[in-house]
């Protein structure tokens, strides 16, 4: 008898149903999605959440239509210290999980009493969010029920709230864990069906079947002892033995019928599609090789981490900028792209344009920032990789000025190219420096406590110079680290470029004195140009009424007015020039390289002494080019680069000219010192010419004054002798009477 028959048979009894009863899976929502931050669903929120806590942000200012970097701001300060218990990093990660589980998140930015801008930043939990809802301005404000139960009002000026676009609302944003809450449920329940498997010994609800009638009494005790012989972990696959007539029917269908491991890969692969994240990300490799992981790598960093640090940044640039007053037309956040660069796509375009026959070995080789060889800039052709125009291939090639522009002129823009991404590296750090050094003498000058007047500018300069030696070496060190890692990339890429096994020794002393030294006098050339820009605002602030404190803010300005293209100058200058010193230092390290040959960018833009230097030829190692300077840079900005010298049949015609050359600047300074000592002796005739007269001028003048003195003298006297003898003949005369 069946359960059915059975059941026409007797007297409903609700009982019989009370393990069949069957429940609507219930539906998420508020805090229930925070709570399924869980299993795939964790695995997806945290490998987003950890890219796009990577985001570095960039500050920028618009000036003459160019976008440049700042370094130092308010706003800067505030995003590197958020408050006192989280990072940056941590706010992000925060803000893209709540993005993902639940489509918002709010940044709670209080307010200094006095300055009226942000001074922390808080991450709210946007389940305990209400947005207030106005009829003009669409959101009035925001309340905030703390865990304590309190209402807290917050104003929509201290609040930046992150939604992802919802159809439905535009209260609410909608999150993909949202979007995913089905898939989401049943891999949930799937995983605990599985779970109560073991648990339950795979015995699913049944039904017992008997045809007698069972008291209230009979009823719960044969629960009970149900219960307890043969469930739970303990009980699994015991044997049942069943009294007075009773039979056992499973209710549900196995695991094997459910396809249990099937529905589950699928309810997988549905929440990684929706979160757009692929398997390697997550360590998944199944069905992966290295080719579909890197695209899959690149494919995530492109649709997916790059809009998410898209959205954000344009959040910040929209809401957070004019918190501090900053105009978005002038100012911006930018940062860099995640997006890996496609390397084999790279390879595989410099084999394809190398085996077509329309690049040439050296071009292939600038790409990858190393230096040409001989013989590299002819081109290939498939069939038998024979030379285009011929078979033959001269193992002595004439090295004249001409082959030199046909071989190396491509090369040199794409050396430019490779050295322009170091400068770019190295700009910044020296603009942080060169601030570094003006907002110090900026304090100094706004902690001034005498009267501002003429009188003070001595007093006023001397500030200036009160951290000469610190300041002095803070540029060094970072010249110093400029030179010595763009002179190990020079050294380094030249030895590989000439095939010698010897790994590139930038540690020798001949090295070590050159960094040190240069270093040092760049150092203070800079430090010298900044003081007296400094000096000369003191001078005209003290000039025009100002006070020290306005004097201070002049100097600071120099931040923004004098850093950024010095900063730019030095950097490119330092680069390029430690480059080149690293490839004749390589060259001469190298055993095979016996001259050198200065070459130029080949446009219109070339300076007239880059140009000789260029008509030098091929000189030996240690001479001079004819500026005086033994590798580039000539000036600053300059673009040249250094190219080796192996020798050939013009070994000799090389050495002839460095002669004639030598015997042609001897003679120049021969006509030059005697020159010299020509104007040398009628200077010193004139000089002593001009002495004689002033000393005759000023004997003339002596003689006349003295001889002044004298008559007055001799009147004097003149005058007290007469008077004495008219005393006395008066004395004489009055007796006589």
């Amino acid at each position: 008898m069946g359960l059915f028959d059975f059941l026409k048979k007797k007297e409903f009894n609700p009982r019989i149903f009370s393990s069949l009863t069957s429940h609507s899976a219930p539906i998420m929502k508020g805090e229930d999605y925070l709570r399924a931050y869980k299993g795939w669903v964790y695995t997806c929120v945290k490998a987003i959440a950890d890219e796009v806590g990577t985001l570095d942000l960039i500050l920028q200012t618009r000036k003459n239509d160019q976008w440049q970097d700042v370094d130092q701001h308010i706003i800067l300060d505030l995003l590197n210290n958020v408050n006192g218990f989280n990072t940056f990093s941590d706010l992000l990660k925060g803000t893209e999980s709540y993005l993902d589980l639940v489509g918002d998140a709010f940044w709670y930015l209080p307010k200094g009493d006095k300055t009226n801008k942000p001074i922390e930043i808080w991450l709210l939990n946007p389940i305990k969010i209400t947005i207030v809802k106005s009829a003009e301005k669409i959101i009035g404000g925001y309340i905030f029920h703390n865990e304590r139960g309190d209402k807290i009002p917050l104003e929509t000026s201290e609040v930046i709230r992150f939604a992802e676009f919802n159809p439905t609302s535009r209260f609410n944003g909608l999150g993909a864990l949202q979007a995913a809450a089905v898939a989401v449920d049943v891999d949930r329940y799937s995983a605990e069906w599985n779970k109560n498997f073991f648990f339950n010994a795979a015995i699913p609800s049944a039904v017992l079947e008997t045809e007698e009638d069972l008291t209230d009494e009979q009823f719960e005790r044969l629960k009970q002892e149900w219960n307890d012989r043969y469930t739970s972990l303990d009980n699994a696959h015991k044997l049942a033995i069943l009294q007075a007539g009773l039979k056992y029917k499973p209710a549900q269908l196995s695991q094997k019928d459910m396809e249990f491991l099937e529905q589950r890969r699928f309810s997988r692969d549905e929440i990684l599609a929706i979160f757009r994240v692929p398997k390697t990300i997550l360590g998944i490799t199944e069905d992966v090789n290295r080719a579909n992981a890197e695209a899959s790598e690149y494919v995530f960093a492109k649709r997916v981490v790059q809009p998410k640090m898209q959205f954000i940044t344009e959040r910040l640039n929209e809401f957070l900028l004019p918190m501090f007053g900053l105009d978005d037309r002038f100012w911006r956040f930018d940062f860099e792209s995640p997006v890996p660069q496609n390397r084999e796509l790279e390879l595989k375009e410099n084999e394809t344009g190398l085996r077509a026959g329309y690049m040439t070995i050296n071009e292939v080789r600038g790409n990858e920032g190393l230096d040409p060889i001989t013989n590299g800039d002819q081109v290939f052709i498939p069939f038998n990789l024979y030379p285009v125009g011929g078979t033959e291939t001269k193992s002595v090639v004439k090295v004249t000025k001409q082959t030199q522009d046909e071989k190396h002129r491509e090369f040199v823009n794409k050396r430019v190219r490779f050295l322009v991404t170091e400068i770019k590296k190295q700009s910044p750090e020296f603009k942080r420096v060169l601030d570094k050094i003006i907002r110090q003498i900026a304090e100094r000058i706004a902690d001034f406590t005498k009267a501002i007047n003429k009188d003070a500018v001595d007093d006023l300069i001397s500030l200036i110079y009160e951290t000469e030696d610190g300041d002095l070496l803070i540029v060094k060190e970072q010249t110093f680290r400029t030179l010595q890692r763009s002179f190990v990339k020079g050294g380094t890429a030249s030895m590989g470029t000439l095939g010698v096994d010897n790994p590139f020794n930038a540690t020798n002393e001949r090295a070590v004195e050159w960094l040190d030294q240069h270093a040092l006098e760049t150092a203070k050339s800079v430090n010298g140009t900044i003081k007296e820009r400094a000096a000369e605002i003191i001078r005209e602030g003290v000039r025009d009424g100002f006070s020290n404190k306005e004097i201070s803010d002049f100097i600071v300005e120099l931040t923004d007015e004098v850093t950024p293209a010095n900063a730019d100058r030095i950097a490119r200058t330092e680069v390029v020039r430690g480059y080149a010193e690293g490839s004749l230092e390589a060259y001469r390290q190298s055993g095979v390289v016996i001259g050198k040959t200065w070459l130029t960018a080949g446009d219109d833009r070339v300076e007239e002494d880059c140009l000789m230097n260029e008509d030098d030829g091929a000189i030996p190692l240690n001479a001079s080019f004819s500026s005086g300077n033994s590798a580039p840079p000539e000036h600053p900005n300059c673009r040249c680069v250094l190219v080796p010298y192996t020798g050939n049949e013009l070994e000799l015609t090389m050495f002839d000219k460095l002669e004639a050359r030598i015997k042609e600047e001897l003679d120049r300074v021969s006509i030059t010192i005697d020159k010299q000592l020509r104007e040398g002796r009628q200077e010193a005739k004139d000089e002593a010419t001009g002495i004689l007269t002033e000393a005759k001028k000023e004997a003339k003048k002596i003689v006349s004054e003295s001889v002044k003195e004298a008559k007055l003298e001799k009147k004097a006297i003149l005058k007290d002798l007469t008077k004495i003898r008219e005393e006395a003949l008066e004395t004489k005369y009055g007796k006589e009477e």
